[in-house]
């Protein structure tokens, strides 16, 4: 793909704010893009998380939903992170860890267009709209060997998610005074950096392959959910979104049970949220 498609303006670039619409579109974009080069380099991935549940309830995003998911599996994230440069050079995107964290030791990454800044009310520093990409793991055997992963990843996440974000995103009084009084310290410590580096080494501690079972571990909101049969994430199949084809793991029926339960019930018109962002053109 070449790279002037996204250095080009947008008829909406004079526009302060994006739409929610627009901003859906220019996410599209980045998906599009990534498929591409993915096609070209040989590289894995599934669609994940909401956008997968998109993929199969409205095959296409979800009308509230306002971000990408995409799962890869270790070995293929690894070479991803090595052709980044490869990829800005061909579609002018930017594979970046996340939020202070090294590139080489992050528990997830971003794929971002650097001309559309993005605020979300939740975080501390602005971005660039993203596209999520999360590193797929081994998993034990034993179900409840899992669930002892995924609590202690959590853990990591949640000191994590402390450092980065914003007092006033605390859902409780509680809650936000934790935030307002450990979070500076964590900052001070560069917990970053350390938190992220501490969670990348123990979601890979057990070899991609090495089981029967894979997961996302680092990013695994879902915990013992997210685990999948290591043959139904390798075997890829393609299902329709926004009216074209994309890569999809084919347990992606037992991976949405994990998940969401009943996935194809739609939820109450109140739990029908995004994450508030604010997403503007860079001049």
């Amino acid at each position: 793909m070449e790279k002037r498609e996204y250095r080009s303006q947008d008829e909406t670039a004079n526009e302060p704010v994006l739409s929610h619409e627009e901003m859906q579109q220019e996410e599209l974009r980045l998906l599009r893009a990534f498929d591409a080069f993915c096609k070209k380099h040989e590289l894995k991935y599934s669609l994940a998380g909401g956008t997968l549940l998109g993929a199969v309830r409205h095959k296409g995003l979800i009308p509230w939903d306002d971000d990408i998911d995409l799962n890869m599996p270790r070995p293929d994230w690894d070479a991803l992170i090595g052709l980044r440069d490869d990829l800005f050079e061909c579609t002018g995107l930017r594979v970046i860890p996340y939020f202070g964290s090294d590139i080489d030791a992050t528990p997830l990454v971003k794929l971002v267009n650097p001309q559309i800044k993005v605020q979300s009310d939740s975080e501390r520093e602005s971005s660039y709209l993203w596209m999520d990409i999360l590193p797929v793991d081994g998993l034990p055997t034993s179900l409840a060997e899992t669930k002892r992963v995924y609590r202690h990843a959590k853990c990591l996440r949640r000191m994590l998610a402390v450092a980065v974000s914003t007092a006033e995103s605390g859902h409780s009084p509680l809650r936000r005074l934790f935030k307002r009084l450990v979070g500076p310290i964590l900052r001070a410590f560069d917990a970053q950096r350390l938190l992220g580096a501490r969670l990348d080494r123990y979601s890979r501690s057990i070899p991609y392959g090495s089981t029967p079972y894979v997961g996302g571990v680092a990013w695994g909101m879902y915990g013992a959910g997210e685990r999948v049969p290591l043959k139904g994430f390798e075997n890829l199949v393609s299902l329709e979104f926004e009216g074209q084809q994309f890569s999809c793991m084919s347990c992606w029926d037992e991976y949405l049970h994990g998940l969401y339960g009943d996935y194809m019930q739609l939820p109450p018109a109140d739990k029908r949220v995004a994450h508030e962002l604010r997403a503007w053109y860079v001049n």
